[in-house]
């Protein structure tokens, strides 16, 4: 995953929450190869798109879709724009669908365009809503998507890596972004979720593929110029809020600035 990419998954963890659900419908000109916790269900109502989801390509065509499961690296290209729904179901709101398929996972190709009727007119009643919803409703929605695509697919066992300890990555990148303004290293990250410093270095290798301590300046920038947008924030200087996002010094804000800059 090269930086800009991995730039661009860096926001998905702002609505990448455990009890994040968010139905939309609307025209798409492609996105980024991203990463993030919650699974995604991506139907294709006009056009056609190119789905990759790790090493597979999905040519997809109107009346197709895909089920994302948590962490698979993906991305959507369209030659045009295309006319696509999505969903994002946190985790909390999978609990029932885990608990009735333990260890399984809806497939990741649904290419039956009868088959899916039932799906994508269930999404466009939801889809103008995004993130209007509260939990029982969502709780709701999640469940009878899920339904439709298992009534036309069935389930297949769940990857190896979603089952392994090593999902507890998710836990880590999110610990990250919510402490971001403190001292996180290996090792304290490592004391907080009980894990030996080399294992968490492992799990940073293989899943972020960049140095920890970029890592980490990189959401500080984030979050320092999300604060300079507001207007509150109209008249605090620089040095204050790159200070109140976990900067020592404003040379640490700015050269980290500059390199995201330099990844974009």
């Amino acid at each position: 995953m090269n930086n800009k990419k991995y730039l661009q998954f860096q926001l998905e963890s702002q609505r990448d929450h455990a009890d994040y659900f968010h139905a939309e419908k609307y025209l798409s000109d492609g996105y980024y190869a991203h990463f993030h916790r919650n699974a995604e269900l991506y139907c294709v109502y006009e056009g056609a798109v190119t789905v990759t989801i790790g090493k597979n390509e999905y040519a997809l065509t109107a009346g197709e879709g895909v089920f994302i499961d948590s962490l698979q690296v993906h991305n959507y290209l369209c030659n045009e724009k295309a006319e696509i729904g999505f969903v994002l179901f946190g985790e909390t709101f999978m609990q029932p669908f885990h608990k009735t398929y333990p260890n399984m996972t809806p497939p990741v190709l649904l290419n039956d365009k009868e088959a899916n009727r039932p799906l994508f007119d269930y999404l466009s009643t939801i889809g103008g809503r995004k993130s209007d919803f509260d939990a029982l409703e969502a709780y709701a929605h999640t469940s009878m998507l899920l339904h439709f695509i298992v009534s036309a697919y069935g389930v297949v066992p769940a990857r190896e890596d979603r089952k392994s300890s090593d999902f507890i990555i998710t836990n880590i990148i999110q610990y990250i972004y919510d402490h971001a303004d403190e001292d996180i290293t290996l090792t304290s990250l490592a004391e907080q979720f009980g894990y030996n410093r080399m294992s968490v270095s492992h799990l940073i290798s293989k899943y972020i593929r960049i140095d920890l301590r970029n890592f980490v300046n990189d959401i500080r920038v984030q979050k320092v110029v999300s604060l300079q947008a507001l207007p509150e924030n109209k008249n605090v200087s620089t040095m204050e809020l790159a200070s109140r996002c976990g900067f020592k010094s404003v040379s640490s804000f700015y050269r980290a600035y500059k390199r995201t800059l330099e990844n974009k």
